[in-house]
């Protein structure tokens, strides 16, 4: 696997979680018909594998589980917190369906991560890799941020198209509030620390970041010139943009896109 491959794992996260709908609105009831009741969901389990994302050096044959990560849902003191295995494999179980869940990543030495999705009424899987300190801070230094900081946090996002995923350009990014330092984007052909800010729109390494955002609530709109871009699953829904995210202290929040 090339560099410039393993960045797009590192700034990828797999997740199966099923297909979501959106809730349908409230319909007239007709007289002499019951109203059906609310469907009541059972609690889920995500289950995946966390690897170590290497940067900057050949990378091995196969990427290097992650023991000892705690994998927590954020604000759910009802669903036990859970550590990787040697293997780099969890279970995060008790999950409530059909609700917004942020699962936060942690481990000594490594980037903190979060990832934000409308979990289904099924259990699924998630994947993701954890960089080093060091790996982060050279992508922090490319794009000037303040990193590592108790106040702000920085949101990575890739757009994606066409069969398996594969890594789209041209598609600009805005948040709202406008707050922080971004977008900025990541320059064709890099390696992965290479940021070039009079980019206005992804290249063909298909991601880009907002940086030095302070922790909250924000709303991101992503724009293609051809295509309509939505969430995949993995980020919360807005009636006011295509994705909306939590902001963490010191952490990196993944967002993914299809256009």
């Amino acid at each position: 696997m090339t560099n410039r491959a393993r960045l797009v794992l590192a700034l990828s996260v797999g997740l199966a979680l099923g297909c979501t709908s959106s809730t349908p609105g409230s319909t007239p009831v007709d007289a002499g018909v019951e109203e059906e009741e609310p469907r009541t969901y059972a609690p889920i389990s995500l289950f995946g594998q966390i690897t170590e994302l290497t940067y900057g050096v050949a990378p091995p044959a196969q990427p290097t589980p992650l023991a000892d990560v705690e994998v927590c849902a954020a604000d759910r003191s009802d669903v036990p917190c859970v550590r990787t295995d040697a293997k780099g494999e969890y279970t995060l179980s008790r999950l409530p369906a059909k609700t917004d869940v942020a699962v936060t990543y942690s481990k000594p030495g490594y980037h903190g991560a979060v990832v934000e999705f409308t979990s289904p009424p099924i259990s699924g899987v998630m994947f993701i890799s954890l960089g080093s300190d060091a790996t982060i801070d050279k992508v922090a230094r490319a794009a000037a941020l303040d990193w590592p900081s108790p106040t702000t946090g920085v949101i990575v996002f890739r757009a994606s198209g066409g069969g398996q995923g594969a890594p789209l350009p041209d598609v600009s990014a805005r948040m709202t509030p406008a707050a922080g330092k971004g977008a900025v984007f990541a320059a064709a052909g890099d390696a992965g620390a290479s940021i070039d800010p009079s980019l206005a729109k992804t290249s063909i390494e298909g991601w880009g970041l907002f940086g030095n955002v302070p922790v909250g609530h924000v709303e991101l709109t992503f724009t293609h010139p051809a295509r309509s871009c939505t969430r995949n699953n993995k980020g919360w829904p807005s009636t006011t943009a295509t994705m909306r995210a939590r902001v963490f202290a010191n952490r990196v929040v993944y967002l993914f896109i299809t256009c």
